[in-house]
Formats: structure tokens, sequence, C-alpha cells
């Protein structure tokens, strides 16, 4: 996925990327993810590609799923 949970990460032209496992899609908008190096969850939207793209929502499974 495509890092852009942070103003430094949205701000820059060339992304940083990050294999990050997805553990939900509602096949629309958004995935959750869960990343392994930060023992955490996240949420992820679709953008123009078909590379989705953190958007700097995380924390524990529940609070990020009922973010979408």
């Amino acid at each position: 996925m495509e890092l852009r949970d942070t103003f430094e990460q949205i701000g820059i032209k060339a992304p940083e990327y990050a294999k990050l496992w997805v553990v939900a899609d509602d096949k629309n908008i958004y995935k959750v993810f869960y990343d392994p190096v930060a023992c955490e969850f996240g949420l992820a939207s679709y953008t123009e590609g078909d590379i989705p793209q953190t958007i700097g929502i995380r924390g524990d499974f529940v609070d990020t799923f009922m973010a979408r």
C-alpha cells in the first residue's frame, strides 16, 4: 500500500510503500489493514490507481473498522 498517513507522506511526490495485510475489504471504498511492524490496524482507501492509500486512521480493529 501507498503510505499517506502523515503530512510529510502526503506532501512527497515519490510515495513510500509498505506490505500490509488486508483484513477487511468492502469492495467499494475502504480496506482495513494490519501493519505487522507497528502492530496496529489501519484504514486505506482506493484512489485513481489500483494501489490503495493509507489515510491516517490507525488503532485497534474495532475502532478502525467502525471509522469506515
